[in-house]
C-alpha cells in the first residue's frame, strides 16, 4: 500500500475520520482525497492523509488546489519535507556497544538511557528534527542470516520487529540487504 499514489474523490458530506476509521494509512504512503470546493465551483481541494504509526490519529494536510482555470498548484516540498514531525511517536533503537562509535549510558537499574559517540550524535539530530523519542535495546552483535531464513543480533531485531531502528555501522551484504532496508550511509571506511 506504501508505493503507490492512491487517489480517492470524497463528496463534500464525507467526513475524513469516519472513512479511515479502520484503514492504517502508512507514514509514507501516498494518499489523496479530492473534495470540491465548498466556496468555489470548479476547484478541488487535495488533501494527503496518513497516519505515523498503526493506531495513531490520522493526520491530513493540504496537498494542493486544482480548478479549471489554471489547473493543478501542488505542494512546494518533496514527501519528506511535508512529514517531517512524528508528533512524540517512540522509535525503538538497537546498537551495539562498540566505542567510540557508540556508547551506552544506563541508569541505576542497568536501563539504557542514551547512547553518545557518532552514532549517538546522529540519533540526537534526528530526534531533534523529527519531533521523536527513542528507547534504546542492546544488540550484542550486528547479526547475520543463516540458511534456515532466521537472523541474529541487530539484524535478528530488525527482522523480527523487536525494534525500528538500528543506530550501528553495518556492512551491507547481499543476506542483509534481503532481510532489512539501510539508509543512504553516512560514512564510509576502507
Amino acid at each position: 500500500m506504501a508505493y503507490p499514489t492512491w487517489i480517492v474523490f470524497f463528496s463534500n458530506e464525507t467526513k475524513f475520520e469516519d472513512f479511515f476509521f479502520e484503514i492504517y494509512v502508512p507514514f509514507d504512503c501516498k494518499f489523496m482525497v479530492i473534495q470540491n470546493s465548498p466556496n468555489v465551483i470548479g476547484r478541488e481541494i487535495i488533501t494527503e492523509v496518513y497516519q505515523v504509526d498503526k493506531g495513531r490519529e490520522l493526520r491530513s494536510s493540504q496537498f494542493g488546489i486544482w480548478d479549471i482555470r489554471n489547473g493543478l498548484k501542488g505542494p512546494k516540498h518533496g514527501l519528506f519535507l511535508r512529514r517531517n514531525n512524528l508528533f512524540g511517536q517512540n522509535i525503538r533503537v538497537t546498537s551495539i556497544h562498540d566505542p567510540p562509535i557508540s556508547l551506552f549510558h544506563r541508569n541505576e537499574r542497568n536501563e539504557i538511557t542514551k547512547i553518545s559517540g557518532f552514532f549517538g550524535e546522529v540519533i540526537l539530530l534526528l530526534q531533534e528534527a523529527l519531533n521523536c523519542t527513542f528507547t534504546y535495546k542492546e544488540a550484542k552483535s550486528w547479526g547475520m542470516c543463516l540458511p534456515n531464513g532466521s537472523c541474529t543480533g541487530a539484524i535478528g531485531m530488525l527482522m523480527n520487529n523487536d525494534v525500528d531502528f538500528a543506530a550501528t555501522e553495518f556492512m551491507m551484504t547481499s543476506d542483509r540487504l534481503d532481510a532489512i532496508s539501510f539508509t543512504t550511509p553516512i560514512y564510509t571506511t576502507k
